[in-house]
């Protein structure tokens, strides 16, 4: 296995608006990739994970859903996880229409992963990918004052040493007055 190289690049609030405008201006757009967007940053799944969520999976009562088959280093099947929809991802989740499709964000990987790199093309925004909102979901989660257990629940890392690289704190940060 290759050891994927660590990137550390965050969306700023400007890029991340611009995006959403750019797709919300799209009329013809079926995909609601604002949504998609805001959704990604606050919960920190994957893309492949965002697109498998079932309606059926979703427990409004908890504002959890669970996330089928997530990956993981050696299990690839019945890895099942319920997370929290923190922020707005229950909000997100209730206004998204439902369709004859089991699945919450009807939508292949394949067309985001086409449609996205090219509004930031479009929008002159550089080296952003969508896999770059889940580090900025898991980094804003730290700021909101979570601890490393609390993250790994929501994002799914097996290993905080992995997560060590998304807390970024600063000793001038730990001064309590």
């Amino acid at each position: 296995s290759t050891k994927s190289k660590e990137r550390d690049r965050r969306p700023t609030r400007d890029e991340l608006k611009r995006l959403k405008e750019h797709f919300a201006a799209k009329r013809r757009q079926k995909i609601p990739m604002p949504d998609l967007i805001d959704f990604a940053v606050a919960t920190a799944m994957r893309v492949g994970e965002i697109i498998r969520l079932r309606w059926v999976d979703l427990n409004e009562a908890d504002r959890t859903i669970i996330i089928k088959d997530r990956k993981h280093p050696t299990e690839k099947k019945g890895n099942d996880q319920e997370v929290p929809l923190l922020g707005e991802a229950f909000a997100i989740v209730k206004r998204q229409p439902k369709t004859d499709d089991e699945r919450i964000f009807p939508v292949t990987d394949g067309t985001i992963s086409t449609i996205f790199p090219r509004a930031c093309k479009e929008l002159g925004i550089q080296d952003l990918t969508f896999h770059d909102l889940r580090h900025e979901g898991v980094s804003r989660l730290f700021e909101q004052g979570y601890t490393i257990e609390q993250v790994s629940l929501v994002s799914g890392h097996r290993d905080w040493k992995m997560l060590a690289r998304y807390t970024q704190i600063r000793a001038k940060d730990l001064h309590r007055d």
